[in-house]
């Protein structure tokens, strides 16, 4: 009840002072004559009005500019954060696609690594293989050499695919194909498995045919060696 009647007297005080403050500027000012009323008076009303209404519409421009202002540095505010936020974002990018790179290196430089292990390793043995034929063929066999060449085992497919070319998976499938092939034939009991000289001992022909196969074996290491590394 208080604040209604305060703000009535409050609404009726402002009205008061708006209706009689051009009189009294009209007193002061312009030297009126009351209780008359001089010929100036409605001009000075309308001179008046015109003061209020212009102040109104500045003060409603400068609130909504002040708005606008407001509303701008929002939106530089805004643009501010979203480009920090892509900068951000490029920054992890640019991190993340470095830390791929140095991975993919370690893999490459890992993978490079096994694949000279792979194929000096398979080369080796290739020599070993052709060694055992030579001696063979030269009348001095060696029957442990000999069973140690057959348990040698070719690269798994998947060792293979990953660290051997094409033309070397082919050279190395034919060498150990013609050591197989001699040792199978000449030096392997067939009932029990086991390496035998007997048919080197019987058969004169074993010499010449192992001296064969070590010129065979020989081409194709030739060309194993010749294709060089893979990485």
């Amino acid at each position: 009840m208080k604040d209604w009647v305060k703000r009535k007297w409050l609404v009726l005080g402002s009205v008061t002072l708006v209706i009689t403050f051009p009189i009294l500027l009209n007193y002061l000012i312009f030297s009126w004559r009351a209780p008359g009323v001089n010929g100036n008076w409605m001009d000075f009303i309308g001179n008046y009005i015109g003061i209020i209404v212009t102040g109104i519409f500045s003060f409603l421009l400068w609130k909504t500019s002040i708005k606008s202002a407001d509303a701008a540095k929002g939106s530089a505010t805004a643009t501010e954060e979203s480009v920090k936020v892509a900068i951000k974002s490029v920054e992890i990018a640019e991190k993340t696609l470095s830390f791929y790179k140095q991975q993919q290196e370690k893999l490459d430089t890992e993978r490079s690594i096994m694949s000279r292990e792979y194929q000096d390793r398979f080369l080796k043995e290739a020599r070993y293989l052709y060694n055992i034929l030579r001696g063979i063929g030269d009348g001095k066999p060696n029957l442990v050499a000999i069973q140690k060449g057959y348990y040698i085992n070719l690269p798994t497919p998947r060792e293979f695919a990953e660290f051997f070319k094409d033309e070397q998976i082919e050279c190395i499938k034919k060498i150990w194909q013609i050591y197989l092939d001699h040792y199978s034939s000449s030096w392997m009991e067939h009932d029990t498995g086991e390496v035998t000289r007997l048919k080197y001992d019987t058969d004169p022909n074993v010499k010449k045919e192992a001296y064969k196969a070590s010129n065979e074996l020989a081409e194709q290491l030739m060309k194993l060696e010749s294709y060089g590394k893979l990485y």
